[in-house]
């Protein structure tokens, strides 16, 4: 489970209706929790980074193919009958996309999965630290840390 709790200072970012799927998203974030998606999207858009939230595996798969900027993904385990599971969804990525950076959250059993394939966020964790692993990613000259 993802500890969903921002705090006080990160109250106004919970608005899961900013969503807009058009932006030239450099991350894509997809997670089953309710509102976690949107949250770590609203952070990072907070702080000027282009970020887009989806609830689906096959959604992501769609949006990898669209977005020409897509840079990180954050995907967690399953995501229901009929579509892949994050780990899946992360070998898809890497394969449409060689450079892609993946984070993949989830419960410490699970670890093993993502060996080789994405970098592992153990949960349950902030969501606050999930959108700063994204950002520290992103900054340029900053070592590699996914992958």
């Amino acid at each position: 489970m993802i500890n969903s709790v921002f705090g006080p200072k990160h109250a106004a970012l919970r608005a899961p209706d900013q969503n807009d799927n058009s932006m030239p998203a450099r991350v894509i974030i997809v997670l089953t929790e309710p509102g976690a998606a949107e949250n770590v999207a609203s952070f990072l858009r907070a702080r000027g980074d282009e970020a887009l939230w989806l609830t689906g595996s096959m959604m992501a798969l769609d949006a990898l193919d669209r977005l020409t900027r897509a840079e990180v993904l954050v995907t967690c385990a399953d995501f229901g009958p009929g579509q892949p599971n994050g780990i899946a969804l992360a070998r898809m990525a890497r394969i449409r996309r060689p450079g892609i950076k993946v984070f993949f959250v989830g419960e410490e059993r699970l670890r093993q999965f993502a060996a080789g394939v994405a970098t592992f966020i153990p949960s349950p964790v902030a969501l606050e630290t999930i959108a700063e692993v994204v950002l520290d990613t992103l900054q340029p000259g900053v070592a590699d840390l996914a992958n």
